[in-house]
C-alpha cells in the first residue's frame, strides 16, 4: 500500500499483481469446495435467501423448511427487503438467490419465472364492493386508496392505474404490507395487491376480501426467482432452484392460495 495523506491508502502496482492472484486463488478455492460438494451428492453449506418483504411471511417459511428437512446439512440465512434492497443484495453478492416479482428488474439479473399472480382489489369484508365478481380501476377513482409506498412496488401499482388513465384518490401510504392490510380491513380506504394468503384476515382479526381487477391492461405478475446474472452458480444454488421450481408452481404456492384459485 502507499498511504497517501488526503486519500487514505491505495495499492501500488505490486499490490493491484497480488491482488489479482489472491482473487484467482479464491476462485479457485470455491472451485474445489464446489467439486466436494458434488461428489457428496447431497448439497451442503450455507446459502443465504433474499425475498420481496410483501412475500416473505408467507413464501419463505414453508419454502426454507421444506428445504432443510430434504437436506439438513445446508444452513440458510435470511435477507427480506424491497425490490431496490434485494437488486442491490444480489449486485454485492450479499444474497444468492431472490424470490421476488419480475417488477423493473434491470439487465444484470437474471430472473426465472414460476407462476403470474393477477393483481385484485382488496377491501374490507363489508366495503360495498367487497360481493362484486369484478371491478374496474375507473370504478376506484373516487374510493380512499391506501398505497404500499415501497420503491419499486410503488411504482407498479400506480403504472396500473396510468395505464387505465385512472387518477387514484391516495388518502394514506405506508410502507408495512401489513399496516396496509390492516387499515383496509378497518374501512380506511382500499388497495391493490398481488399477494393473496390462504386466509383472508389482517393481523388484528379483522376479515378482508378480495375482488378480481377487470379490463385492459390488467395482466398477471410473474413471481420467480432472481440471481446475478454474472455469477457462476453452485451445486447447493444449483439444488435449490430446482426445489423452487418443484414448490412454486400454479397449483400449489407456500402459505398462499394457489394461482389457479
Amino acid at each position: 500500500f502507499l498511504r497517501q495523506q488526503s486519500q487514505g491508502v491505495v495499492l501500488t502496482p505490486a499490490g493491484h499483481g497480488l491482488l489479482e492472484q489472491v482473487k484467482a486463488m479464491l476462485e479457485i478455492g470455491e472451485t474445489l469446495y464446489d467439486a466436494a460438494n458434488r461428489l457428496n451428492t447431497e448439497p451442503r453449506g450455507s446459502l443465504t435467501v433474499g425475498c420481496l418483504v410483501t412475500l416473505a411471511p408467507l413464501v419463505l417459511p414453508g419454502t426454507c423448511h421444506a428445504f432443510t428437512e430434504r437436506y439438513p446439512g445446508v444452513q440458510i440465512n435470511l435477507f427480506e427487503g424491497s425490490q431496490d434492497r434485494l437488486i442491490g443484495g444480489l449486485r454485492r453478492a450479499e444474497i444468492d438467490v431472490g424470490l421476488t416479482y419480475d417488477m423493473l428488474l434491470p439487465d444484470d439479473i437474471a430472473f426465472v419465472p414460476l407462476v403470474a399472480l393477477p393483481p385484485h382489489l382488496l377491501t374490507a369484508a363489508g366495503h360495498t364492493l367487497a360481493e362484486r365478481d369484478g371491478v374496474t380501476l375507473s370504478e376506484l377513482a373516487e374510493c380512499p386508496y391506501i398505497l404500499l409506498d415501497l420503491p419499486h412496488t410503488r411504482d407498479y401499482f400506480l403504472s396500473l392505474f396510468a395505464d387505465a388513465q385512472v387518477k387514484p384518490n391516495i388518502t394514506m401510504r405506508s410502507s408495512q404490507p401489513e399496516v396496509v392490510r390492516t387499515m383496509v380491513a378497518n374501512g380506511y380506504g382500499v388497495t391493490i395487491s398481488v399477494v393473496r394468503p390462504k386466509y383472508e384476515f389482517a393481523l388484528d382479526g379483522t376479515a378482508l376480501a378480495s375482488v378480481p381487477l377487470r379490463g385492459d391492461g390488467i395482466t398477471p405478475l410473474p413471481l420467480g426467482y432472481a440471481t446475478a446474472a454474472r455469477v457462476k452458480k453452485s451445486f447447493l444454488l444449483d439444488a435449490f432452484e430446482s426445489h423452487l421450481r418443484e414448490s412454486i408452481t400454479v397449483d400449489h404456492i407456500p402459505g398462499m392460495r394457489a394461482a389457479v384459485a
